[in-house]
């Protein structure tokens, strides 16, 4: 009976000490990929609105909607996805997608190295925690039975010019690719820039972009599109006062 008991109390001490590199080891979330390297995906640029001030600046930062016409097609094929680790402690971490974007009328690259487009499915509650997206007073949050992703709208003023900025991007959650991308600035009331697109297949989202209001937080292009877009805007409107004055 002596030796049962040693044997027992041996046995949970092992269990003790072995506990904490356990629970470690075990992932912290049930992500995974939902396509694969070489699928793609088709999209339509449905609206386009552009300023000519806003050109070099798209078309630096985001060919796909400056070298593409209205009603044309794109399409974004899966060149690479990153793995996937067990444990994730920030957005940091969260696994990229590599995407190539290909205007479809005639097999042109219009962009490389585009990680936007797919994102891991699976886990949706995770990722919502890890993005740390939380409804506010410029963002709002969704989280649909079949789509994920934010909206964002924002208004201000640089100088005497009221500015205001639309964001959106969807996610499918079948398999994490984006289903509609919108954006639109405008100053004044004046437009300088208004852009849809949608994967093939969903629904026009014109209706319902115009009455919820803004996605998915500013990923590099908007902020560097919004910052270098409103100083352009800025500083023509400025001359343009200054040559009244004179």
């Amino acid at each position: 009976m002596g030796i049962g008991r040693q044997c027992i109390a041996s046995l949970l001490l092992v269990i003790m000490i072995l506990a904490p590199i356990c629970c470690t080891a075990q992932s912290n979330h049930a992500l995974r990929w939902g396509v694969n390297v070489d699928d793609e995906f088709e999209y339509v640029l449905e609206r386009k609105q552009i300023d000519a001030s806003m050109e070099p600046y798209l078309d630096e930062y985001a060919p796909f909607i400056t070298r593409v016409d209205q009603g044309q097609s794109i399409i974004a094929r899966v060149v690479g996805l990153e793995s996937i680790p067990d444990h994730i402690d920030n957005a940091t971490q969260m696994p990229q997608s590599n995407c190539t974007l290909i205007r479809a009328n005639d097999s042109t690259v219009i962009m490389e190295d585009m990680p936007i487009i797919v994102i891991p499915v699976g886990d949706w509650n995770f990722t919502t925690e890890i993005m740390n997206f939380t409804d506010s007073e410029d963002m709002t949050f969704i989280d649909t039975e079949t789509e994920w992703g934010r909206v964002v709208s924002s208004e201000f003023y640089m100088g005497v010019f009221k500015i205001s900025f639309y964001w959106e991007m969807r996610y499918l959650k079948a398999n994490g690719t984006l289903t509609v991308f919108t954006m639109s600035v405008q100053v004044s009331g004046t437009t300088w820039i208004d852009v849809l697109i949608i994967q093939t297949g969903q629904q026009s989202h014109d209706n319902r972009f115009r009455s919820i209001m803004i996605s998915f937080a500013l990923q590099s292009i908007a902020l560097v599109i919004v910052i270098f877009g409103t100083t352009v805007i800025y500083q023509r409107m400025v001359r343009s006062r200054l040559r009244k004055i004179e």
